[in-house]
């Protein structure tokens, strides 16, 4: 019988208590063994007493670690600034990674993370889960297949409410640096629904583990609260084949939507409505023939895929979905907005605040659940529709883009 996967935690907090939550109550312990949690500040964890109680080693440092132990697996899911160097650092230590989105913020850390891949021979997967999913996966190789002719317009829409809390939450939330001055460049593109934005790009891929990135971008960006970046996001864009794409998202409607996916292609039309009663991804032919491929979210052993997928293929050696390669062109695109894109202010009286059940409050647009969603048919920008509060779009050549001009600490 297959050793069990050995695993380190680098992360006890946030999202990483997402990931401890499945690994002490939902994998099968059969198929691993947690070795250690990695994390200088593990006391504040909301696990904390529970790994003592259970003996699982702590420690400051993923060097320390590696002093007492081996590991097949590392998971990193900490702040962002970290996540290049750690996934670095465990691979030249002899394990695979899984690393939470963002990899990194600046395209230019690209080449020293592929340099650590080919020189380890270690594999590097990132987290974006729908990349991981099985429905989306069947999906995508029906497309890359043909199954539904010519790809014409992929189309996401989702409004995801945050209100104040959200923003203090931690020293780097809507920033484009964090309190120690290095770059974060966190948005509504880059973290809340940058899933959406990547899955774009990942299903126009021409086989499993690639993304398209798009030939040229027009965006505007705006916001309500009081961030350094953007809440509210439009972007159109093209590929090389002439697919087009469009991306609508916001933080600022009351009214919260799950993602809604339009992608249109030849021979017919793929949908998915997370809001609906029973939501499942479907493929309607324009002769009325359906496919149904079910939820993005379904999983094989009933926890997130994308750590299942890594604890499991010590044993299966299947590609992997998502890679530092796959996640290029999601960073390309974001990156190019933080440079050449403009933010602008919602006026001050399209704004109205909202308390939330936990008695906070947050700063919402009027009318802007319905100016999107007029957006989104018509597939057309703000600008475009007429709104009074809109900017025109700013077009980027994303073929020519490759280098962050932002400095990656303050000024």
């Amino acid at each position: 019988m297959e050793s069990k996967t050995k695993v380190v935690m680098v992360g006890s907090a946030g999202f990483a208590n997402h990931y401890l939550d499945m690994l002490l109550d939902q994998a099968d312990p059969s198929i691993f063994e947690l070795k250690a949690v990695v994390d200088p500040y593990v006391q504040k964890a909301p696990k904390y007493q529970r790994l003592v109680d259970m003996k699982i080693p702590l420690y400051d440092t993923l060097e320390e670690f590696y002093q007492h132990h081996t590991a097949d697996l590392a998971l990193i899911s900490t702040p962002i600034k970290f996540h290049k160097q750690q996934s670095i650092t465990a691979m030249e230590h002899g394990s695979d990674v899984l690393c939470e989105k963002p990899l990194v913020t600046d395209i230019d850390e690209i080449p020293e993370i592929r340099e650590a891949i080919r020189r380890t021979g270690k594999n590097l997967a990132v987290g974006f889960q729908w990349s991981f999913s099985p429905a989306l996966l069947r999906l995508k190789k029906d497309i890359i297949d043909g199954v539904f002719g010519k790809p014409v317009l992929f189309q996401n829409f989702t409004v995801y409410t945050r209100y104040d809390r959200y923003y203090v939450r931690n020293n780097w939330a809507g920033k484009l640096y964090d309190a120690a001055g290095d770059l974060i460049l966190d948005s509504i593109a880059t973290n809340a629904t940058a899933h959406f934005l990547h899955n774009i790009f990942f299903m126009l891929g021409k086989d499993i583990a690639s993304s398209a990135v798009p030939e040229w971008i027009e965006a505007s960006l705006y916001r309500a609260n009081p961030i350094e970046t953007f809440d509210t996001c439009f972007i159109n864009g093209e590929f090389s084949d002439g697919c087009r794409f469009q991306y609508v998202t916001s933080h600022c409607s009351d009214y919260n939507r799950f993602p809604i996916l339009r992608y249109e292609l030849e021979n017919a039309v793929i949908t998915y409505d997370a809001n609906a009663e029973k939501p499942c991804i479907q493929a309607c032919f324009h002769d009325g023939k359906v496919i149904d491929y079910g939820k993005p979210d379904d999983t094989t052993a009933g926890y997130d895929e994308k750590l299942y997928f890594m604890l499991t293929n010590r044993q299966k050696m299947l590609p992997i979905p998502c890679t530092v390669e796959t996640i290029v062109p999601h960073l390309t695109v974001c990156d190019a907005l933080f440079d050449r894109v403009g933010v602008h202010n919602f006026p001050e009286d399209t704004l109205y605040r909202k308390s939330d059940s936990n008695g906070g409050g947050g700063t919402f647009v009027k009318d802007l659940y319905s100016q999107m969603w007029t957006c989104f048919e018509k597939n057309c920008s703000p600008y475009e529709a007429g709104f009074s509060w809109a900017f025109p779009s700013e077009k980027v050549d994303i073929s020519s883009y490759h280098h962050l001009e932002l400095p990656r600490s303050r000024p």
